[in-house]
Formats: structure tokens, C-alpha cells, sequence
């Protein structure tokens, strides 16, 4: 577990950064617990909560920043709003010191170089209390002139996202008693834009995007049926699959679906939404979900109830790379953080693609020594 570093000023505010209407420079972009890529404007809920010490709870964002510009020469700092938070403390760690506040306000981070390819931005609010955390946050790109003492020019804005923090409930204008979950149970609010762009092998002459995304029964009760309305807004190539509930749809081309109507399999239950491309391009999906009621048997018929969460998946391939075997947390490396990345899946109950290394079909002890393995023969 993370410890928080106390020895920077407590509450430090910063010069406010003025906004900058350009381009955004992507040389540097927010990646999630999975190396996938997390679009500028998108919002990231993350509701999980652990014990930090016998005292207090921790919510962990798992954001990291992986530069892609292929070189290493700039310096970053982070620009962060805390546009709300109800109790508690919110802290970054990024590039090099960490920053704490209790307060609303504009605040940044020091500059400095990232410490290697990716760097988790340790972001995180530790609550006293059921309430939200929200915070906005906006790369900005440097050079650095000279020596003694150096000076740093802005380069360029990098993306900026919003990550929101919750502990216990929380209103919404859609009727959430069914969710979508991310693969490790965070709850994906409702419009949020989802960018998946790891591309694997299906087969031997295919390729397959996984989204990862589930339906989650939060209701308490069993007794509902649901479907998915489904708008392909963009298809440059291959096939777009979705099974769910109960049966597999399959379309290449853009239009308005839906899928049959059923109830989940399960408190919770994988949409297996996924994209085969056949080249680089993208494929852009909306996905809402139906609430229904079932009345009489023969034949039974379904009156709509309430429209559940809507979310839009956005899977990219581009000059995509074979990921490497081992790397759980898609840092581009295979180390003992993916040891720990496994048992922290284990231990959570998430069953993904990424922590099944041997290819059984199960993440669990097995998948823990096979990593092991590829780091002692150095694979």
C-alpha cells in the first residue's frame, strides 16, 4: 500500500493556471489501470473503497501518464481544479513531489521528467465520510533553457480529464439500479466516452479489442429485464459483437440495434462488447440500457420501466502493438508490479483478459506463478 508523503506543505495553494484555448498536444496522455487510453474531456468515476490503515479509507484512481511522443527530452507538471470535495483529503503524486488539500481551489504540481515510460500520478482521496471528490486535471508540456538556474517554456497543453470520486450513493437523472463496470468494478458514469486500443490476438488470422465493460445489478432485486440499444456511430472496418443478455449480435456496418430482452446471469455479467478489425481505424458505440417489467406467460409481454445509464465505447486501433505476455498493467514491462497487479485482481474478484497470462480462462494463483516465471527466464 502507498504511503502518503507529509513532507510537503499541507493545503498548498497555487498560481491559478490561465485557460488556453489551443490544440491539444497528445505527446503525453492519461492511461487507466489497463494501459488503455482515457480521452481528453472524458470523466472517470472511481467508487472503490479500500482500507488504507486501520483508520482511514482510500479511493485509488490507478491513472498513470505514458508518454508516446518517442522522444524523453520535456517536462511535465500537472494543473489540477478540485472543483468539490465534501469531506476528507485529495492527494497527487506527480512528477516528483506530492501535494495534499482538504479545499476547493487551482492548484499544480512542480515540473519535472517522468519516471520512465509511464508514471502513476498516485491520485487519490481519502474520504471520512460518504460523499465525492471531483477533480479536474490538464497536462502542460515544457522545455527546459539552461543550467544555472534552469528556466522552463511552455511547449504545449496536453489533455485534460475529470476524475470523480465517490464513497456511498449518489443522485443521477437516470435510473441507475443497473450500472457499467469497469474491469476492476469501478462503476462508469453515465455518458462517459470509454477509449479502449489494446489490440490482441483472437485467433490466427484475427484480431480482437476487448471493452471489459460489465452490467451490475445494484438494485437489490432480481426480478427486472433488461436489453441494450446499441447506435454504431463509426465502423472503418471489421465486425462489432455484442453478447448480451442472453444472446450474441454481430453488425459491420453504422446503424441503431438492440439486443433481445432478459435478465443478467448473475449480480453482475460481462456485455463482451469487442470490436475485430481487420485494419487500423476506429469503431464508436453507444450503449443504453433498457429497464423492463414482465407481465403475464403465455405469451409474456415487457413494459418499459426506466432508462438505465448510457456510455459510448471508442476502440482504436493504430499501428497497434502486440501486447507483451506478463505485462498486467500495461506499463510495457514485465516485473514484480504485475505480481502484484494479479493478486490485487484475485483478491478484488475480477476475472479479466489482462490477469488470464497462461490462458486457462480463470485469474488465480496459476496466472501468478507463470509471471513469475517469465520475469526469472527473462522473456
Amino acid at each position: 500500500m502507498r504511503k502518503i508523503f507529509t513532507f510537503l506543505l499541507f493545503g498548498l495553494s497555487m498560481l491559478a493556471w490561465p485557460a488556453m484555448a489551443q490544440e491539444v498536444d497528445e505527446s503525453y496522455v492519461f492511461v487507466d489501470e489497463n494501459g488503455n487510453t482515457i480521452e481528453n474531456g472524458a470523466t472517470v468515476v472511481r467508487n472503490v473503497v479500500e482500507a488504507y490503515d486501520e483508520m482511514s479509507d482510500v479511493i485509488y484512481s490507478g491513472i498513470s501518464v505514458k508518454n508516446v511522443s518517442g522522444t524523453s527530452g520535456d517536462f511535465i507538471k500537472m494543473h489540477y481544479t478540485i472543483e468539490q470535495i465534501d469531506n476528507g483529503i485529495y492527494q497527487i503524486c506527480f512528477p516528483t513531489n506530492c501535494n495534499m488539500q482538504d479545499e476547493m481551489g487551482e492548484y499544480e504540481t512542480g515540473i519535472g521528467q517522468l519516471m520512465g515510460n509511464v508514471q502513476d500520478i498516485q491520485s487519490e482521496w481519502f474520504p471520512t465520510e460518504d460523499g465525492e471528490c471531483i477533480v479536474t486535471l490538464s497536462i502542460e508540456i515544457f522545455t527546459k533553457q539552461g543550467l544555472f538556474p534552469p528556466t522552463y517554456v511552455h511547449k504545449a497543453d496536453g489533455p485534460t480529464i475529470t476524475l470523480k470520486f465517490v464513497k456511498g450513493g449518489s443522485a443521477s437523472d437516470v435510473d441507475e439500479s443497473y450500472v457499467f463496470i469497469d474491469e476492476q468494478g469501478n462503476i462508469i458514469e453515465n455518458g462517459t466516452t470509454v477509449v479502449r486500443n489494446v489490440v490482441e490476438s483472437y485467433d490466427e488470422v484475427s484480431e480482437v479489442i476487448y471493452s471489459g465493460i460489465s452490467v451490475k445489478n445494484v438494485s437489490g432485486t432480481s426480478s427486472d429485464f433488461i436489453k441494450m440499444h446499441y447506435t454504431i456511430e463509426q465502423i472503418d472496418n471489421g465486425i462489432y459483437q455484442i453478447c448480451f443478455p442472453t444472446n450474441c449480435n454481430m453488425q459491420d456496418e453504422v446503424g441503431e440495434y438492440e439486443t433481445g430482452i432478459g435478465q443478467l446471469m448473475g449480480n453482475v455479467q460481462d456485455i463482451q462488447s469487442e470490436w475485430f478489425p481487420t485494419e487500423d481505424g476506429e469503431c464508436v458505440v453507444t450503449l443504453s440500457i433498457e429497464i423492463l417489467t414482465k407481465q403475464g406467460l403465455f405469451p409474456p409481454t415487457y413494459v418499459h420501466k426506466a432508462d438505465g445509464p448510457t456510455i459510448t465505447l471508442k476502440f482504436v486501433k493504430e499501428g497497434a502493438v502486440e501486447p507483451i505476455r506478463g505485462d498486467v498493467n500495461g506499463d510495457g514491462e514485465v516485473n514484480i508490479a504485475d505480481v502484484n497487479a494479479i493478486i490485487g485482481k484475485i483478491l478484488s474478484g475480477v476475472n479479466d483478459h489482462e490477469g488470464d497470462v497462461n490462458g486457462d480462462g480463470e485469474v488465480n494463483i496459476a496466472d501468478v506463478n507463470a509471471v513469475i516465471d517469465i520475469i526469472l527466464k527473462g522473456e
